[in-house]
């Protein structure tokens, strides 16, 4: 039987990832305060091709503001052909890049290609190489078909998530607000990134429907956590506020968590392995769950003390 591996780089927590695009200078201002785990500068949908090679000019500069500002993960999402591609990566691989987001991921051996390139422009930047993180978006069925695949063309692969509007008009359907329809590949995904080690992340939180539906951002977020997901795009600061409460541990189930581990480790030590707990019983299954769930909320906490600490000494 193969279990769920541990995630590649540890503990990657990206609760939110706000979206827009990198020509944008209202966007890469708001980029800077933002309380998201993840920023996620566009030279793809959001920016027409006759302004891709001005976007290219300004990325740099871009990601600079954004990763300088000590709370976001500041990611790229780069054209998916690869003679767009390719200057794409010249453009942005620097010091504050975090990772790069590679749109309708379906060919391994392209995912192979972007590894090379990444160490290659790593080392003219004199950069440590493996510094670059690569976030696969599907797209397509045939890109859901090759999800493992894809996952292990490179150790780079840190995270994958579906894009919805794509895989709707992919399998024929209109996509809906409750995203019905594509319910079934994204619980696919999540079991596909389970067994490749990554993070999987839900798309945009509501779809594109209404952005300013917070109710139908919550829905969405709370269904995704529910099924495994850690994290989704945003587009507004509402939205990741949102997120980020969703996609953290609830503070009352951490308490109950730790008073579990507690309870079984008394009964372990006095040799009892019928343990009762709050009305019921616990096994190993339990506890283990228990322990992810503590682990990640002191993650969480972690995180958001070190964002703290480097703001404070920017101040």
């Amino acid at each position: 039987m193969h279990a769920a591996k541990p995630l590649r780089k540890g503990a990657l927590i990206r609760r939110s990832m706000l979206c827009g695009p990198s020509t944008s200078e209202t966007f890469i201002t708001h980029a800077a305060t933002t309380a998201a785990d993840a920023v996620m500068l566009d030279l793809e949908n959001t920016v027409p091709l006759s302004r891709k090679t001005e976007a290219r000019h300004l990325v740099r500069g871009a990601i600079a503001r954004v990763s300088d500002a000590g709370r976001s993960d500041t990611l790229v999402r780069v054209n998916g052909t690869w003679d767009l591609m390719q200057h794409d990566l010249d453009a942005c691989v620097s010091s504050g890049l975090k990772g790069i987001v590679v749109p309708d991921a379906e060919s391994p051996d392209l995912i192979a290609c972007i590894d090379r390139d990444l160490t290659d422009l790593e080392r003219m930047s004199q950069l440590p190489v493996g510094q670059t993180q690569i976030a696969l978006t599907i797209e397509s069925v045939a890109g859901l078909a090759k999800a493992q695949e894809l996952i292990a063309a490179s150790p780079r692969v840190v995270s994958i998530m579906l894009g919805a509007e794509d895989f709707a008009r992919d399998i024929g359907v209109e996509p809906t607000a409750g995203a019905e329809e594509i319910r079934l590949p994204l619980q696919q995904l999540v079991l596909v990134a389970r067994l490749g080690g990554v993070a999987p992340l839900g798309g945009m939180l509501g779809g594109l429907f209404a952005i300013n539906d917070l109710e139908l951002t919550e829905s969405s977020a709370r269904w995704h956590a529910t099924v495994g997901f850690r994290g989704g795009a945003c587009v507004t600061e509402a939205q990741v506020t949102i997120a980020n409460r969703v996609f953290s541990p609830d503070p009352a189930a951490v308490s109950r968590a730790q008073a579990m581990i507690a309870r079984y480790a008394e009964a372990e030590a006095d040799g009892d392995g019928f343990v009762e707990f709050d009305g019921g019983l616990i096994d190993v299954p339990m506890v283990k769950r228990a322990r992810t769930l503590v682990d990640r909320a002191t993650e969480i906490s972690n995180l958001d003390r070190r964002h703290a600490r480097r703001i404070e000494g920017q101040l």
